[in-house]
């Protein structure tokens, strides 16, 4: 604390707007101004240790900076265990609407600088480097005749995946989407057993929580492709309960399937005490392209 006021004062006195000798300052004023550093320092550790876990987008609110993937992530991990719950639907929206991913928000450049920085508490000794990240992932996927080329650079906490196909009759156009993690593997397959194949584009996001996600796309009578759809977890009550990430994914015969530990309260992140879920989804038609619908929910000790 002592050195954030050092350098509160330095950066002040720097603008022409001095604070107060410490020494000559009355003890009530000290205790305030100490009292605020103190509230501050704990915010920012608190954040930063909340990015660490959930990564994800930061934004700057305020003139300051907010995980705000890893506030949503952490609440939905709460909401998981039972310890958080907003009854009214309505206000469950209002409070939901800002941690959106269309929400508009002013957000830091994933894998920058300032990204790296954000947490920091002036005056504080610098952070160690961090490990190096994921290396980037490109591979070819081929079925039935489909090809699809899989590419992403993995740099920073937010990134985008290009998907170009090949061997359709009317567009081979390639898709890009930004994803929250990094790119760790990807499948083809024919779920639906009708003829035309499906990429699956698993997911994981930064920091220890290890949140997992699906990007997939089907193809429409081997002419084009169409999305994928499969509902968060979060919005799965039954599925989502004792989930706090570190989640994987696989295609098994004609399902997809999704791994992950379960949490009981209590229980510290990386440490789950209730066993494993298994989750088996099976792909049926939507209005627009596809849905993963959540067929069994197997639990083990």
């Amino acid at each position: 604390m002592g050195a954030y006021l050092t350098e509160m004062r330095r950066f002040m006195a720097a603008k022409g707007t001095p604070l107060p000798d410490p020494a000559k300052e009355p003890a009530a004023d000290r205790a305030a101004r100490e009292d605020i550093a103190r509230a501050y320092i704990l915010q920012r550790k608190i954040d930063a240790a909340l990015f660490r876990q959930y990564g994800g987008r930061i934004a700057r609110q305020g003139g300051a900076p907010v995980p705000l993937d890893a506030y949503r992530r952490f609440l939905e991990a709460q909401a998981a265990q039972g310890r958080f719950r907003i009854p009214e639907p309505a206000q469950a929206a209002a409070f939901w609407a800002p941690f959106r991913a269309d929400a508009p928000q002013e957000v830091y450049r994933p894998g920058s600088e300032e990204e790296a920085r954000a947490f920091e508490v002036p005056g504080a000794p610098a952070a160690t480097a961090a490990p190096a990240g994921p290396k980037a992932f490109d591979k070819t996927l081929s079925l039935q005749g489909i090809g699809f080329r899989v590419v992403s650079a993995n740099q920073g906490s937010i990134n985008r995946v290009v998907i170009t196909p090949t061997g359709l009759t009317r567009d081979n156009t390639p898709v890009s989407r930004e994803v929250d993690g990094t790119v760790t593997g990807a499948e083809v397959a024919d779920l639906n057993g009708d003829g035309s194949p499906e990429l699956y584009v698993y997911v994981r996001s930064a920091g220890s929580g290890s949140y997992g996600s699906v990007v997939a796309y089907g193809v429409s009578q081997r002419r084009s492709l169409g999305e994928v759809y499969l509902l968060p977890i979060s919005e799965d009550v039954d599925a989502s309960k004792g989930y706090m990430g570190h989640d994987r994914f696989a295609v098994s015969g004609n399902r997809l399937l999704r791994y992950f530990p379960l949490y009981r309260p209590g229980d510290r992140n990386a440490e789950p005490t209730g066993g494993s879920r298994q989750v088996s989804y099976r792909l049926a038609p939507a209005e627009a392209g596809w849905v993963l619908r959540r067929e069994r929910i197997s639990d083990s000790p």
